[in-house]
C-alpha cells in the first residue's frame, strides 16, 4: 500500500488543561470552605446534647436553615451559656470564629463572583492563566467596580486557610463531645495568636501519617 504518511496531529491543549486546573482550584476552596460550616454545625449539635437533647435530628433542623453568619452568632453564644465558666474556652472559641468571619469574605467574593477565566500571553513565556472578577462597591464617590483577580496559587492559599481553620474547629466539636479539658489541646503564644498544644499537633500529624481523617482518642 503506498501513499503519503499520514503523521498524527498534536493538539496543544496547554491552556485549556491549566484553566481546568484553575476551576479545579475554585472548587477546591468553595468545598474546604463548606467544611469550616459543618464544623459548627457539629460544634452546635455537640453543646446541645451536652444540654440534654438526645434526637440529632431536632439539632439538625435547628442549624439546617441558617446562613453561616448566624451560626457563628449561635454557637458562641450556646457556649457562653452552657459554659459560663469556661473563660480559656470561650477566649479559644471566639479567635477561630474572628478567623473564619475574615476568611468568609474572601468566600463571597468567590461564591457569588461572576469568573471570567483569561489567557494573558503577555504576562509569562507560556502564557497566564488566571480568573476575574468585578463585583459593585459603593464609595463616597458612586458605584465602582472591584475587580478580584486571582491565579491557581492564590486559591490553594486561601483552600489551606480554610482547611485549617475547618481543622480546629472539628477539633473544638470533638473536645465538647468528649469533654476533655480545651487547655490539653489549644494555646496562646506569647504574642497571643491561637495555636494547636504540643499534643494536638502530634495527634494531627499521627492522623496524616495513617490518612484518618477523624481524631482517635
Amino acid at each position: 500500500m503506498t501513499g503519503k504518511k499520514t503523521e498524527d496531529k498534536v493538539i496543544q491543549l496547554g491552556p485549556q488543561r491549566r484553566s481546568a486546573k484553575l476551576y479545579q482550584a475554585i472548587g477546591r476552596f468553595t468545598v474546604a470552605y463548606e467544611h469550616t460550616t459543618d464544623a459548627v454545625c457539629y460544634c452546635i449539635k455537640n453543646l446541645l446534647s451536652e444540654q440534654g437533647l438526645t434526637n440529632e435530628d431536632v439539632a439538625t433542623v435547628f442549624v439546617g436553615h441558617m446562613a453561616a453568619a448566624p451560626l457563628r452568632d449561635t454557637l458562641q453564644s450556646l457556649f457562653a451559656i452552657c459554659r459560663p465558666d469556661d473563660k480559656f474556652g470561650q477566649r479559644v472559641l471566639a479567635d477561630l470564629l474572628k478567623q473564619l468571619q475574615r476568611h468568609s469574605q474572601v468566600r463571597n467574593r468567590v461564591i457569588h463572583g461572576a469568573w471570567t477565566i483569561r489567557h494573558d500571553k503577555s504576562t509569562a513565556s507560556e502564557g497566564e492563566i488566571y480568573a476575574e472578577s468585578a463585583t459593585e462597591k459603593r464609595t463616597k464617590a458612586g458605584v465602582r467596580s472591584d475587580y478580584l483577580r486571582a491565579d491557581e496559587p492564590f486559591f490553594a492559599s486561601q483552600t489551606g486557610i480554610a482547611e485549617d481553620i475547618g481543622y480546629k474547629l472539628m477539633l473544638f466539636g470533638v473536645i465538647l463531645e468528649v469533654r476533655t479539658p480545651i487547655e490539653v489541646w489549644f494555646e496562646f503564644d506569647s504574642k497571643g495568636a491561637l495555636r494547636l498544644s504540643k499534643k494536638a499537633k502530634e495527634q494531627r500529624t499521627k492522623n496524616a501519617d495513617e490518612k484518618v481523617y477523624e481524631w482517635s482518642w
